[in-house]
């Protein structure tokens, strides 16, 4: 982040981050549910996406767990490469994979199919 980034500025950066979001997916939804959403019973589509969203936070949680595991990891061993000099750093691995997790959702780096 730049120094002078301020708390409007990642207001705005949220807002229109989800405003981009939430207007694709209502559109999506006016699609899939017939439109009118605002006439229809939305009570059994918001049970089932509550719990779809506590999925993915509980996943999400254990995947940043596995993220600060790894990362503690490589910072142990990048200190004990640095006071034994030793080259090319140990901790390479555990940065990989803690990169990897970031951004694919797995340690091993693989692709998987986006959430539909």
């Amino acid at each position: 982040m730049e120094l002078n980034y301020t708390a409007e500025m990642h207001e705005q950066d949220l807002a229109g981050w989800f405003t981009g979001l939430m207007s694709n997916k209502y559109r999506a939804g006016q699609q899939e549910h017939g439109g009118r959403l605002w006439r229809k019973p939305m009570v059994n589509h918001m049970i089932e996406e509550i719990v779809d969203l506590a999925v993915y936070m509980g996943t999400h949680r254990v995947q940043m767990l596995k993220v600060k595991a790894l990362l503690f990891e490589a910072l142990e061993n990048m200190m004990r490469a640095d006071a034994a000099g030793v080259m090319p750093c140990p901790g390479r691995d555990a940065v990989q994979q803690a990169f990897n997790l970031m951004i694919e959702g797995n340690v091993d780096g693989e692709e998987e199919e986006e959430l539909g």
